[in-house]
């Protein structure tokens, strides 16, 4: 049941925060919600973790051969734990920040949640596509009515990027189901699939580069910057800390045992665009002055070495990877709460107009000298800017 409570557990919060109208109420909500889920993990990895209790199925779309069947294995306990830490982080970091329409946003911050631990534990592969989109559609919305003055053209972008990856992937996956020898979406099935070497190449290049647009990895990255900056620091915290993992997880989940002819064949050239992408960004990232800009690019440096890890086919390096991708989350959600502070008390992201800023005063009722011009006042509860 541990794994259904993880599902369950912010769906059905995310659907109950749609009808709150007082923003305290909803935060608080959503707050208590994502505590909750944090502990059903912790008792995954602790006192429940008897294997009848770390899985589950049951009947779903039977007709078409797809069961509700998850399980909470090493893989998808490591990130669920990362999700189910990396929420409420997120939310107490931005305790004080004021969102319109907040029952709205919550909501698809909750549901966002439930379609990740959905993708972290599915052991059928239609209903890993679906917890896919439950995770993305959330966020395009919480990009598009809550992000920054570009917000529509780079939430298009997004969704152009996101929708051929989705698109693509789910041709993969009905054309695998029609090899499966009793017509099944069971992840067991889907790896005894019967493909030829042919199948394999155009199967790798469907699946890879639907993971590969989510991690990103350069050059399918250009979404990703854009994305990050225009967003609000919330949806940024859970796209680069938590969602981009959606990626990495189904190279090694789906892609490695489903093909592994054509990935070890193709995984020179992978692991030249993973390092080429190393470089570049590092190379990019020096040279920001937006300090979200800055974070985007340092993380997809990071992930290009997840990527080269991953297609080495190295037992040892697959094990760096699932402890990299669980330490880049936390540094990434830290980075970002650095900057939400920065932003909120100086009112810039601009790393130019940031100088000396050790020494400017944070004191209540100062307005902060130096180059930053952004001027304060305070109410009894919170500081206000303009």
């Amino acid at each position: 049941m541990i794994p259904v409570l993880l599902i369950f557990i912010p769906l059905l919060a995310g659907l109950a925060a749609f009808f709150f109208r007082n923003e305290k109420a909803a935060r608080s909500w959503a707050l208590l919600s994502t505590i909750l889920v944090l502990g059903v993990s912790l008792a995954g990895l602790t006192i429940c973790n008897q294997l009848s209790s770390l899985e589950h199925q049951s009947s779903w779309m039977s007709l078409l051969g797809s069961s509700f069947s998850v399980k909470l294995d090493g893989m998808g306990q490591l990130l669920c734990l990362l999700t189910a830490i990396g929420f409420p982080v997120i939310l107490l970091s931005t305790w004080h920040t004021n969102f319109a329409r907040a029952g709205s946003f919550f909501g698809l911050l909750l549901l966002s949640q439930a379609g990740l631990m959905g993708v972290f534990l599915s052991m059928d592969a239609l209903l890993f596509y679906f917890f896919w989109e439950l995770a993305l559609i959330p966020v395009y919305f919480l990009c598009s009515q809550w992000g920054g003055p570009r917000r529509i053209p780079v939430t298009f972008k997004f969704f152009i990027y996101t929708f051929i990856g989705s698109l693509l992937m789910l041709i993969g996956i009905i054309y695998v189901y029609s090899q499966t020898s009793n017509a099944s979406f069971a992840i067991a099935d889907f790896y005894k699939a019967t493909l030829s070497a042919t199948d394999q190449d155009w199967l790798f290049l469907v699946f890879f580069l639907a993971f590969a647009i989510k991690m990103p990895i350069f050059p399918f990255h250009t979404w990703q910057p854009d994305a990050y900056e225009e967003s609000p620091t919330t949806v940024t915290m859970i796209l680069s800390g938590i969602m981009v993992k959606m990626g990495v997880f189904g190279l090694l989940r789906w892609l490695l045992p489903l093909v592994p002819y054509a990935s070890y064949q193709r995984g020179d050239n992978v692991m030249t665009l993973a390092i080429a992408g190393m470089i570049y960004a590092s190379l990019i990232a020096i040279r920001q002055n937006d300090l979200k800009r800055l974070v985007a690019y340092s993380s997809i440096a990071h992930i290009g070495l997840m990527g080269a890890a991953v297609f080495s086919i190295n037992e040892m390096a697959i094990q760096g990877v699932m402890i990299q991708m669980f330490s880049h989350g936390i540094n990434i959600i830290g980075m970002w709460i650095v900057v939400e502070i920065i932003e909120r008390n100086y009112g810039t992201r601009k790393i130019s107009e940031l100088g000396g800023l050790a020494q400017k005063s944070t004191s209540d009722g100062d307005i902060i000298p130096g180059s930053c011009f952004c001027q304060h006042r305070f109410t009894t509860h919170e500081r206000v800017y303009w």
